[in-house]
């Protein structure tokens, strides 16, 4: 069984566009409380933990029901706020969790390969590259690349608020 997060990865949507499927009837098949139920009879939310079955997102992805033809808008937008200034810093983004608790690094950067190896044995945390950076990594190149990234972001902003700044002070 796959939880929402590890679901969204498979279908390369952001967790609140795999909501919206099921709210809206249009998602696969998934089991609450033990009982299966049928998005097409699926009641508004109601707080309580979704699975999916593996084979049933396989089999949703074969009738065509979401056309991967084109990137979900989620993973578009995402792509374009992370040039904005600092935001990319804030976003969640889904990163592997191994089974000892340690990050993995972004699903997104994963091959077919690892995605396949992974999806069953690891977790997936939706959270802030920020906040990721402060978790231990199984990947020590990983994680200072990523590191080094966010310092670099920080100095950035840090000087471009220290010019805004200046200018108030000196009127202009």
């Amino acid at each position: 069984m796959l939880d929402i997060s590890k679901t969204a990865v498979l279908l390369q949507c952001s967790l609140r566009t795999l909501q919206t499927l099921r709210e809206n009837g249009n998602g696969p098949d998934y089991f609450k409380l033990g009982v299966r139920m049928s998005c097409a009879d699926s009641p508004r939310q109601d707080g309580q933990t979704v699975l999916y079955r593996k084979q049933d997102v396989v089999d949703w992805f074969k009738e065509n029901k979401l056309d991967l033809r084109y990137p979900d808008l989620y993973h578009q937008a995402s792509a374009l706020k992370r040039f904005d200034a600092g935001q990319w810093m804030l976003d969640d983004i889904a990163y592997w969790v191994d089974p000892e608790g340690c990050i993995g690094g972004p699903v997104e950067e994963s091959s077919l390969a690892e995605l396949a190896e992974r999806i069953e044995s690891w977790d997936v945390d939706w959270l802030p590259p920020v906040e990721a950076a402060l978790r231990k990594w199984s990947d020590p190149v990983q994680h200072k690349e990523l590191s080094t990234r966010l310092i670099s972001e920080f100095d950035s902003l840090s000087a471009r608020a220290a010019d805004i700044a200046r200018a108030y002070q000196s009127g202009g």
